[in-house]
């Protein structure tokens, strides 16, 4: 990182806000449809259609 950059760095977080989704926003967000509430297989892999589903 250049010098130039480290400048552009805020050095004091002045505020910050959190919010609620909408239930429909959230599927509109989402990259995979969940059919499982299963995160890992034996074997340390993903299931498809899971909660971990990259």
């Amino acid at each position: 990182m250049s010098a130039r950059d480290a400048a552009k760095i805020p050095k004091r977080i002045e505020s910050i806000k959190f919010g609620l989704l909408d239930p429909n926003e959230i599927r509109k967000m989402s990259a995979v449809e969940i059919k499982t509430a299963d995160t890992y297989k034996d074997d340390g892999h993903a299931y498809k259609q899971g909660l971990m589903d990259p």
